[in-house]
């Protein structure tokens, strides 16, 4: 920091700087934890428009932790544009992911946490997506995000260096986004706070007794109106550094907490929208570590076209991006309303009824939820040889018995629920991917029927969701009296409460009489 932006901040503050210490964060910025006569405030120096950044955190903050902003000062000759904001105590979450000592419960529950809080940015909304103009967070009209892609990166691979990526991985890249972009339509038009730079850097967590808090969200520079699937998948971009637990949890919540239910197919969206920031990256002067993993990440998805495609697919949304047959579509549409209905029947109760115990066997609703994501991580995962991106103790051979049709403590609704999403996902990418007579191994079948289709496994697992979203009707009907086949059609007779009561006396009574004969 140079003398005169220390003597301005000063002036400003009304209070004298005592030591100064440079922090790491934000790309176009100088970071500086100043203690100050009055205490500790945070600097940032240089980089776009403060005021823009100071708008857009003040606009987050009522939804998300946010440090609160103490001055904003244009530049000048002499100095930089600054921005101080307070400190926030809490713990980078680069150095908790690099704590060895978490348990896998710490993971998940730190994942969830974190997820929670990313989705909460989304809860901001704009006229309509772009980039910011003024400190009124005004946002000029911008061309779809889904014509932007290929443009975008044919122009930044001008500025790629060769040693980081040749020119035939160069071509390669522009393909791969270019085939891909037409799936942003499905997001184009929406208008919703994108923090653009999530990562473990940017974000301060703290543990609670007995979980964990996210203590402030930092570096909004980046920011803009849009889609906040990309928030996502910027945080998973370099996942694979991560131990496990965390990014499976972080990816639950966050689609669990969205303010607007996500597709099914949201976690490709993001993937998609992520080019946008890969493509940017690689172009940086070297050396530069981050933007030589972003390297690696193109290579990456260059190699696994087909996963990009499918592993996050667009099935369950009447996508036409991967065609079904006929026959497979069908199995599917049963497939999907059997999971529909089984969440719906979870829709408006507590935490403490979504988990009540209500037959002698302790069937649950959230249980079953539970019970049902674990068939098809099984049956559509490893059947086919396509692993879950995940393990769970619950699913393991040493397992207690039934713990997987009970939720603990530590497992909440919303981590249940995004997992039985992120599961549904995996699962279609299977079946799109995969033709109905293709077979798989269950070892715990019988031999005789150890090798099924794709077409048996379909049917077993509708005839397994069918069965227990049955169960899921009697149990919520047992807690508030809400019964029905789905949300826009109970598919019951006509007839109010005192018409049902009587209904049910008339049956006891016939009951009765039939046992007395």
């Amino acid at each position: 920091m140079r003398p005169e932006e220390t003597a301005a901040i000063e002036t400003a503050l009304g209070s004298r700087v005592l030591a100064n210490r440079t922090l790491a964060g934000g790309f176009s910025h100088e970071t500086c934890l100043l203690t100050l006569t009055t205490g500790q405030v945070v600097a940032r120096l240089g980089g776009p428009d403060p005021a823009i950044e100071a708008a857009v955190m003040a606009a987050a903050r009522p939804h998300v932790p946010v440090p609160q902003v103490l001055l904003v000062q244009p530049g000048t000759a002499a100095t930089r544009p600054v921005m101080v904001i307070e400190y926030r105590t809490g713990t980078l979450l680069s150095h908790v992911l690099a704590d060895d000592s978490l348990t896998p419960a710490d993971l998940r529950a730190l994942g969830a946490e974190v997820g929670r809080v990313a989705a909460a940015i989304s809860t901001v909304e704009f006229d309509r997506p772009g980039f910011f103009a003024d400190p009124q967070l005004t946002v000029p009209p911008e061309r779809p995000w889904s014509a932007q892609l290929p443009e975008l990166v044919a122009s930044w691979l001008t500025n790629t260096p060769d040693a980081r990526l040749d020119p035939t991985t160069r071509a390669a890249w522009l393909e791969l986004c270019t085939t891909h972009a037409p799936a942003l339509t499905a997001v184009d038009d929406q208008a919703r706070l994108v923090h653009s730079d999530l990562n473990p850097k940017n974000i301060l967590v703290s543990r609670t007794n007995p979980g964990w808090r996210v203590d402030a969200v930092l570096d909004w520079e980046f920011s803009y109106s849009g889609c906040p699937y990309g928030d996502a998948a910027n945080m998973a971009r370099f996942g694979a550094e991560y131990p496990t637990g965390f990014l499976p949890a972080f990816h639950a919540a966050f689609a669990a907490h969205q303010p607007v239910p996500p597709p099914v197919n949201w976690a490709y969206l993001g993937q998609v929208l992520d080019m946008f920031a890969l493509g940017e990256l690689v172009t940086r002067p070297a050396p530069h570590p981050i933007a030589d993993q972003a390297a690696a990440r193109i290579r990456h998805l260059i190699e696994h076209m087909f996963e990009l495609s499918t592993d996050l697919s667009t099935a369950g949304d009447n996508s036409e991006a991967v065609p079904m047959t006929e026959p497979k579509a069908d199995l599917h549409q049963y497939l999907q309303a059997a999971r529909e209905a089984l969440l719906w029947k979870l829709d408006g109760l507590s935490e403490y009824d979504v988990r009540r115990p209500l037959t002698p066997t302790g069937t649950n609703l959230l249980g079953l939820v539970k019970h049902v994501a674990g068939c098809e991580i099984g049956y559509f995962g490893v059947t086919f040889g396509r692993p879950f991106p995940a393990e769970f103790p619950w699913l393991t051979d040493t397992a207690e018995p039934n713990s997987d049709m009970w939720a603990t403590a530590a497992e909440s609704r919303a981590e249940i629920i995004g997992l039985y999403r992120q599961v549904w996902a995996h699962s279609d990418a299977t079946i799109n991917a995969l033709d109905l007579e293709s077979t798989g191994l269950v070892p715990h079948w019988p031999t005789e029927r150890a090798t099924p289709t794709l077409h048996r496994v379909l049917v077993h697992m509708i005839a397994e969701t069918h069965r227990h979203a049955g169960h899921a009707d009697i149990v919520r009907e047992l807690i508030d009296g809400t019964s029905g086949l789905r949300a826009d059609n109970d598919n019951l007779a006509p007839g109010d409460r005192a018409w049902w009561a009587g209904y049910r006396d008339r049956l006891e009574q016939v009951a009765k009489d039939a046992g007395e004969c």
